[in-house]
This record gives structure tokens, C-alpha cells and sequence, in this order.
């Protein structure tokens, strides 16, 4: 099985997605989603209350809270690896942080 770096970055959505195309998408999805912004599925995916917390608190828990969403929402991917953050991309982006991760695809999904 192959590996997958996901980053939370914006990119455009393919309705049309299929396979490992479709997995990785919703992974990106799950990593960008704030936890109650679906409406009728108002716990799904991030909750993003922690942003105001100290930057290694909060790598802490959005690690935590990437690892339990993945299990959850996307069953055809698992966590390869730790959670990495992206921070300060850009200049005058003071305290921005994007998760990174590696993930395995399984079609058939994991056991």
C-alpha cells in the first residue's frame, strides 16, 4: 500500500473523485472542517476551540483530535506517523498552523 501526504490546504473540490483520489479528499476535508460548521452533523470532524491556547497546547490536542476524526469519518485511511504542523507560511501569518499528515489508503479499509 501506498503513502499519502495530506496537508489541510485549500484546493478545489472534485465531486467526481473515485478510489484514492476520493479518500485523500476527505482526508484534506477532515483536516479542514471545523467541528460544528455541518449542519445535522454538527460534531463532526475538528474542534477548533483550542486555537487560542498556548501554539504547543494546542499541537497537542488538534493531534488528537486529527487522529479520532480520521478513525471516525474516513475508515479507508489510517494515520501513518506523527501529526506535523506547517507554521508561518506566509509573512505577517503570526501564530498560523496547518496539520500535516501521512496516511496509508486501503480501499477495503483497515481492520
Amino acid at each position: 500500500m501506498a503513502l499519502f501526504d495530506v496537508t489541510g490546504h485549500k484546493r478545489k473540490i472534485n465531486f467526481g473523485a473515485a478510489g484514492v483520489d476520493e479518500v485523500l479528499q476527505n482526508v484534506a476535508m477532515i483536516l479542514t472542517t471545523p467541528k460544528f460548521s455541518v449542519p445535522l452533523r454538527r460534531d463532526w470532524f475538528i474542534d477548533y476551540s483550542l486555537l487560542d491556547k498556548p501554539m504547543r497546547h494546542s499541537q497537542a490536542i488538534l493531534a488528537r483530535e486529527v487522529f479520532t476524526a480520521l478513525r471516525a469519518h474516513e475508515p479507508r485511511a489510517r494515520l501513518v506517523g506523527p501529526v506535523r504542523f506547517i507554521q508561518n507560511p506566509e509573512e505577517g501569518m503570526d501564530g498560523y498552523m496547518m496539520p500535516e499528515i501521512t496516511v496509508e489508503v486501503s480501499l477495503n479499509g483497515f481492520a
